[in-house]
């Protein structure tokens, strides 16, 4: 991120800042299979890492999401992208942006929706893409 992207990110409201204060302290507390929340002082920017499923070519791999919360989290939906280095994958830029077809547009952007956790946006929207395009 740019130094001018970065100040034009707009702070947490109170109800995104308590809402993410809830939902990470559930994630320390029962994180999702498969992936790692790595520890950081910054409430608006996650960095997961993901384990690569079994039985494809990216088994015994480990890729790290970065996850950007906007102002009015949960009314709007987070950021997801992968860091360096993403996986080799025709739907994942080499910056490691989602390529948003149809399918993640659908269920990140569209069906968004106050109810889903940043955990329940991982399992589905994350481990849904990579199972359908084979990773």
């Amino acid at each position: 991120m740019t130094s001018s992207s970065a100040t034009a990110r707009k702070a947490l409201s109170k109800i995104a800042c308590n809402r993410l204060q809830k939902e990470l302290l559930e994630w320390q507390v029962n994180p999702p299979a498969g992936f790692k929340h790595k520890v950081t002082d910054n409430l608006q920017r996650w960095v997961i890492e993901v384990n690569g499923a079994q039985g494809t070519l990216y088994a015994n791999e480990t890729y790290q999401l970065q996850v950007d919360f906007p102002e009015h989290y949960p009314m709007e939906a987070p950021q997801v992208i992968f860091l360096h280095p993403a996986p080799l994958h025709p739907h994942i830029y080499s910056n490691g942006h989602i390529c948003l077809g149809n399918f993640v547009e659908i269920i990140l952007l569209a069906s968004f929706f106050p109810l889903l956790s940043i955990h329940t946006v991982l399992v589905t929207m994350v481990c849904s893409f990579l199972e359908v395009f084979g990773i």
